[in-house]
């Protein structure tokens, strides 16, 4: 592992954690991971020992799902840290979700990285929005694909196959809404009419 240029440290003649320039260091990595060597303090020049232990990232299988596919891997994830369906995770440069915590084959909807046996994630990049558009008698219903923050507002346009549809209704996690808008990751579903 490549030792850092600089990092936060405790400085004991400032009496507080100050950004420190490592003069010397050197990095073990066998169940934690340790940095011992000499740093100085930016704010007062102050050269001293520093020492940083902390547990090394453990792999924990993936199964991660995107719209129809499936894939089995691994995610590096530090062995203390809290997981819980629904947390965002970074992945590599994607956002992923977790669906569902397993140990010895039971669902946990909360647990530690080191008690799971297997994570399951979906893509969370684009999520599908089920749209729903009533015209005269009949019903016709659609997924678009948004960015999780992306808003909908009451009042918005958006594509529906060829047509255009401007939202009427929101159904959120919260309810109904009729005026405002909605982050993606909320929508259960939006209403729309169509317009020329």
């Amino acid at each position: 592992m490549e030792t850092p240029g600089s990092l936060y440290f405790h400085c004991p003649e400032c009496e507080k954690d100050t950004l420190h320039h490592i003069v010397k260091a050197r990095f073990s990595s066998k169940r934690k991971l340790t940095l011992n060597g000499t740093a100085q303090c930016t704010e007062c020049g102050f050269v001293h020992h520093i020492e940083l232990s902390e547990e090394a990232d453990i792999e924990v299988p993936l199964v991660l799902s995107s719209g129809d596919k499936t894939e089995k891997t691994v995610i590096s994830l530090p062995a203390k840290d809290e997981l819980e369906q629904g947390l965002e995770l970074m992945f590599g440069d994607e956002t992923i979700k977790i669906t569902k915590l397993e140990r010895n084959g039971l669902s946990l909807s909360r647990a530690l990285v080191k008690d799971v046996d297997t994570i399951w994630a979906k893509k969370y990049d684009r999520i599908p929005i089920r749209v729903s558009v009533s015209h005269g008698p009949r019903t016709y219903s659609r997924r678009i694909f948004a960015a999780p923050d992306e808003e909908f507002e009451i009042g918005d346009l958006i594509r529906f196959r060829e047509y255009r549809v401007a939202v009427k209704n929101i159904l959120s996690e919260e309810g109904m809404v009729s005026k405002g808008f909605v982050n993606a990751k909320e929508i259960v579903r939006v209403y729309g009419t169509f317009v020329r």
